[in-house]
């Protein structure tokens, strides 16, 4: 139960996944149209809202359909802590700790789901634009139960590779294509956990994920407002409609 839960920590924690066509330094990144704001930070994803503090680093996240009614985010120089809380305002469930390179960037994550389970270690690792490019998941004082490698070309993860450990052995396969003409704004950048590493240089287009049986494919389409942010971003999987997102932008 809890290896499966883990598997849904990485996709919300990690925006990009991918593996790189060559080994050595990444490609120069290939975006096309304009360069996203840098200052730009997402108001809401679904009528979850997103404050930010004076740095631009994410607060507080207000749910709107959940056990859960907040997480509140606290820096110090070398740690990032996150913590949930009820409608009461009393702690609730568990609590995640993200520990800070010098440079900023989360090299050990401390994951406590609840009380009843043992708390999680995952370590991570970045390439020189500081994208990430591993994860390894643990049991607190066990061994490793599940490794991610992340692979880039021109600036954008376009693979995925799992494995279980110990062992080594490849459980799953992600092959992922961007709009080359569309700017990432979904990016850690305008969510403020850039500790989380820099997103990709574009929009998400299509990823084709193989676990066990038949590929499955999952496709995006996004609609734009007046400074070509996404707004709306539609997603088909095996060609059926999932629940759109919605974005809105401070």
């Amino acid at each position: 139960m809890q290896r499966t839960f883990v598997i849904s920590l990485l996709i919300c924690l990690l925006a990009a996944s991918s593996c790189r066509k060559q080994h050595g330094q990444p490609d120069p990144p290939g975006n096309g149209g304009r360069k996203p704001d840098s200052s730009a930070r997402i108001r809401s994803i679904n009528n979850n809202m997103y404050a930010y503090d004076g740095e631009g680093r994410v607060a507080r996240i207000t749910y709107s359909n959940s056990i859960a009614a907040r997480t509140d985010y606290s820096y110090s120089p070398d740690s990032v802590f996150a913590r949930d809380f009820d409608m009461q305002g009393h702690p609730h469930g568990g609590r995640v700790t993200y520990y800070l390179r010098n440079d900023g960037l989360a090299d050990r994550i401390f994951y406590l789901i609840d009380s009843s389970v043992s708390p999680l270690i995952i370590t991570l690792a970045y390439n020189t634009d500081r994208q990430l490019t591993e994860e390894i998941v643990a049991d607190e004082g066990g061994t490793a139960f599940l490794r991610v490698v992340w692979h880039y070309s021109k600036g954008n993860a376009d693979s995925v590779l799992t494995y279980s450990l110990p062992g080594n052995v490849l459980s799953g396969v992600e092959r992922v294509e961007y709009y080359a003409d569309q700017p990432n704004w979904l990016g850690n950048e305008h969510n403020g956990i850039s500790f989380l590493g820099a997103g990709n240089a574009n929009l998400e287009k299509k990823r084709v994920s193989t676990n066990t049986g038949s590929p499955s494919v999952t496709e995006y389409t996004y609609q734009f407002d007046d400074a070509q942010r996404p707004v709306v971003k539609h997603t088909t999987v095996d060609g059926s409609a999932m629940p759109d997102l919605a974005f809105t932008w401070y």
